[in-house]
Parts: C-alpha cells; sequence; structure tokens
C-alpha cells in the first residue's frame, strides 16, 4: 500500500519537470516559483530520457497495482470465507432456546449477506480509504513544494469540504444501512414463505397477492440502493463544479497580478495533473467514507454475533455407560414468562417402552428436548445413572435419536439421507435392519435407482409417512440407545404402524423407547404413560 503511494508521487511528480520545461521560455531557464527546477539541471536532449522515465515509472506503478490487486482480493476472499464461517459456527451451537426465538431469515442474511457486506462495504473501503489518503498526502506535499499558498487553500478547502459531506450525508447513511438489512430480511422472508406454502396458497389463489408482496418489498429494497447511489454522486457532482469555479478564478486572479501567460499555463497546467489524481481520489475517499457509514448496520450486526460467547465446554467422560434409569427431578421449564413444565418428576428404567401423552402445547416435546439435552430446565435436573445430563450433554446426544413429526429431507439420495454420510462407506447389516424396522424395503425396491434415488428438497418427491419412516430408519442406523419418537409415526397408515410398534416393542430388548403420541391405542403398548395436562 504504501509502494503504491509513493509510486503514485514519483509517478506524478516526474512529470512536473516536462511541464517546466515546455513553458519556460529558454531550455536553460530556471522558473523561480519551481523548485524542481533549482535541482535539476534539464537540457533539451534529456527531454526524452525524462519521457522514457516517465512512462517506466507509470509502467511499474500499474503492474505493481495489478499483483497488488491480485493478492488483496485473494485476501478479501479468504477474510470474507473465515467471517461467513464463524457468524455460521456462533449460530449453529448458540443456545436452542436463544436461536429459536430468531427469525430463520434473518439468520439466513447474516450469513450470506451481511457477513459478505463487511468485507465488500467496509474492510474494502476501509483499506481504499487508507491507501488513498497516503497518494493524496505525498501529492498535497508535492504541491505545497510548488506554490505553498494555492496548495493550503487548496487543501483547506477540500477539508472544509469533506466534513461538509460527512455533516450533511453520514446519519442519512447510516439509516439506508439499517433499511436495507430490515428489506432484505422481508425479502427472504416473502421467497421463503411463498414456496413453504406453495400448496396452500395456490389452492387459495393466494399466489398473485404473495406475488405482490414480494415486489412491494423488493421495490423498497431498490429505493433505497437509488437513494444511496444519489447520496454517493453527490460529492463528485459538487467537486468538479467548485474545480472549474477555483480553475476559472485561478486564471483570472493571477492574469490581473501580473503573471505571464507561460506561468499561468505552466501553474495549471500542473494543478489541473495533480488534480485528475486529487479529484478522483478525494471522491474515492468520500465515496469509502460513506460506504463505512452505509455498511455500519452491517458491521454492528456481525460485531453482535461474533462477540457473543458459546459454552462449549462440559465435563470430561471418555465415555458414558448407560445401564439403568433416566430420572427426571423435579424439573421446570419456562419459555418467554410462560410455565410450560413445573417440578415435574419422574423415573424412565432402560430398556422399556415409555408413552407420553396430553393436549397440544402441555409440554411433550418440551420434555423430550430436555431429555436429550438440547435445552436446559430452568429448574430441577435430569440424570442419566445419577450423573447430570448438563455435564454430559455431548457423549449423551451420541446415545440418543430424535424422530419428530416432521422429518428433515435432505435433496439426496435416500441412503445418505439415512446414513447422514456422503463421504464414507455405510454398514449394509445396520443399514438393511433400518429399512427392516421402518418397513421401507418394499418401498426402496419400487423406486428407479433404490438407495440412490434423490428425495428432492424437502422430501418432495415422497409423501409425508414415507417421509417419518426415512426418520425413523436413520434413528436405528445411528445405532443409539434410546430412541424418541415425538410424533414420529403419526403421518404412516395404521397397518404399517402397528407392525412398525410392533417391531419396537421387541426392539426395546437393547434400546430404550420414549414414544409420545395421541393415539391410545398406540399407547397401550408402552410399559408405563406419562400424561402431561
Amino acid at each position: 500500500m504504501v509502494v503504491i503511494s509513493l509510486l503514485e508521487f514519483i509517478s506524478i511528480g516526474s512529470i512536473f519537470p516536462l511541464l517546466d520545461v515546455i513553458f519556460s521560455e529558454k531550455l536553460d531557464r530556471t522558473i523561480e516559483k519551481s523548485f524542481l527546477t533549482n535541482f535539476i539541471g534539464l537540457s533539451e536532449e534529456s527531454i526524452f530520457i525524462l519521457l522514457s522515465l516517465i512512462f517506466i515509472t507509470f509502467f511499474l506503478k500499474n503492474i505493481f497495482i495489478l499483483f497488488y490487486t491480485k493478492y488483496s482480493s485473494s485476501f478479501m476472499m479468504h477474510l470474507t470465507l473465515d467471517i461467513q464461517r464463524k457468524t455460521f459456527e456462533k449460530y449453529l451451537y448458540s443456545n436452542y432456546e436463544v436461536l429459536r426465538k430468531i427469525d430463520s431469515n434473518e439468520i439466513l442474511r447474516d450469513i450470506n449477506i451481511e457477513s459478505r457486506m463487511i468485507i465488500g462495504q467496509y474492510v474494502s473501503p476501509l483499506l481504499t480509504l487508507i491507501l488513498n489518503l497516503l497518494i493524496i498526502f505525498l501529492i498535497t506535499v508535492l504541491l505545497f513544494l510548488f506554490n505553498y499558498k494555492v496548495s493550503l487553500l487548496l487543501t483547506i478547502s477540500l477539508i472544509i469540504l469533506f466534513f461538509l459531506f460527512k455533516l450533511f450525508f453520514s446519519k442519512k447513511l447510516i439509516n439506508l444501512g439499517y433499511e436495507r438489512q430490515n428489506y432484505t430480511k422481508d425479502i427472504l422472508k416473502s421467497i421463503k414463505q411463498t414456496f413453504d406454502g406453495y400448496r396452500e396458497l395456490s389452492t387459495y389463489n393466494f399466489l398473485s397477492l404473495f406475488l405482490k408482496i414480494f415486489v412491494k418489498k423488493s421495490v423498497k429494497l431498490a429505493n433505497n440502493g437509488m437513494r444511496r447511489s444519489i447520496l454517493l454522486i453527490i460529492p463528485k457532482l459538487v467537486l468538479e463544479t467548485l474545480v472549474i469555479l477555483l480553475i476559472t478564478l485561478s486564471i483570472g486572479f493571477m492574469y490581473l497580478y501580473g503573471y505571464k501567460l507561460s506561468e499561468i499555463f505552466l501553474i495549471i497546467s500542473i494543478y489541473t495533473i495533480a488534480g485528475l489524481r486529487i479529484f478522483p481520489i478525494f471522491v474515492a475517499i468520500t465515496n469509502a467514507y460513506q460506504n463505512l457509514d452505509y455498511s455500519s448496520a452491517a458491521v454492528n450486526k456481525i460485531n453482535e454475533i461474533l462477540g457473543k460467547k458459546i459454552n462449549r465446554k462440559e465435563q470430561i467422560f471418555n465415555d458414558l455407560k448407560y445401564e439403568k434409569t433416566i430420572s427426571i427431578e423435579g424439573i421446570s421449564y419456562s419459555y418467554d414468562k410462560k410455565q410450560i413444565l413445573k417440578n415435574l418428576s419422574l423415573t424412565i428404567p432402560k430398556n422399556s417402552f415409555f408413552g407420553i401423552t396430553g393436549p397440544s402445547g402441555c409440554g411433550k416435546s418440551t420434555l423430550v428436548d430436555l431429555i436429550s439435552g438440547l435445552t436446559q430446565p430452568t429448574a430441577g435436573s435430569i440424570k442419566i445413572d445419577g450423573t447430570d445430563i448438563r455435564d454430559i450433554r455431548k457423549i449423551w446426544s451420541k446415545k440418543t435419536a430424535y424422530v419428530q413429526q416432521k422429518t428433515f429431507i435432505f435433496d439426496t439420495s435416500l441412503i445418505n439421507n439415512i446414513t447422514l454420510n456422503n463421504d464414507e462407506e455405510h454398514d449394509p447389516k445396520l443399514l438393511k435392519y433400518a429399512l427392516e424396522i421402518s418397513h421401507l424395503e418394499n418401498f426402496t425396491s419400487h423406486l428407479e435407482d433404490n438407495l440412490n434415488t434423490s428425495l428432492g428438497e424437502f422430501g418432495s418427491k415422497i409423501s409425508g409417512g414415507q417421509q417419518q419412516r426415512i426418520g425413523l430408519a436413520r434413528a436405528i442406523y445411528k445405532n443409539p440407545e434410546v430412541i424418541i419418537l415425538d410424533e414420529g409415526l403419526s403421518n404412516v397408515d395404521q397397518k404399517t404402524r402397528e407392525s412398525i410398534l410392533n417391531k419396537l416393542i421387541d426392539l426395546k430388548k437393547k434400546k430404550t423407547i420414549i414414544y409420545i403420541s395421541h393415539d391410545l391405542d398406540d399407547l397401550k403398548k408402552c410399559d408405563d404413560i406419562l400424561k402431561l395436562q
């Protein structure tokens, strides 16, 4: 960066002696106001050498800038990826209670857009600002050596102009940055909601309504960008006007004060050439500062995310032997100031088929989230053979599998959806067993590519019952010690569900099964039932 600034200084400065020679009435005449000719005696034969040096200087400068751009772009790319990874990681390992309060569209925006915005609209402009400040400082030094009075006036004018731009535009750009954040999230939300609810929206003929919502949000974002563009172009237009005015006034004043035409042309030429660099640099500095204001919303947001502390430490256990019971001791749980569970105690023996039932919203799913270690009780404790689950959460998660009502299906093959493994080899014996328990063998045989058949985004190519059976197969393949089914078979037809439950009853010889259901016939197969109110 410093090298580029010096090369800019040399390349601009090398032109001054040439202009000195061209506008001198005699080649050997020393212009009184030119400091360069006091040190460099130029003959007519030296002009060719000077021209060659000017060309070489500019050429080397541009070659250096080319390599600088290449490596700085590479640096920016890796920095962007690093910020995206860290942002993703912070969200990924956030506390579940905190995470579920955050709009998923906000998470998408922060990881994919805001993290990139920091580099493109903050770090890059910041580096540009520093580089251009160095360049304009060196050029200004050169101009001061040539004519300090005019240079001082020019410097003061530019500084005043810069702070006037900052005064009038800074707050507006900061507000536009926060508006852009909200509009971006709203657009992502409208897209996601439209396609998530496509069936219902199509049935109710609401697709055109959601298109209007999307267009309305997009227009707001476009207007935001337009207002920003106008604010960015104003400094350039104002500066152009002032430069023309300044040149006109300077020529008039110098003529009135008796400057010779050759001297006027020399001074104007030197300041014009310097202005050709100072003008775009000053505009770039102003725009860079404006970009810093505009991106401050993104910077504050990412700083807030990266500044969050994630507690990933837990008591070190090489292994956990689950041999007897899951003990729930006086647990309570509140969410958003609402009491969901209060002073609940129970024991789930190992190798039992334990049922949980109750009306919607009574805390069934919350209870299994607590048992699996996904969330923590606000009071009381859950212990595995006497060990608090808080101390063994990571190890315990390896020994549990969860089948929810809405099974998440990846846009990949059936086998990868079951094994959750795209790279390593699978266990054929365990896979066959998982397919058998979940009644997927017949289903698989009718697929075009069998286990390698793609299931589509969110399982769009298969039914809800098939998705749930894939979720069960995934749980069986994990080979855990505890399997939790939270309405995990509710979409499966009665005959198939009956068969699966019978196999799960046999499976309890090796596993502990926790089964949530509203179906009383299904619950009759359980060893014990907890009824929540």
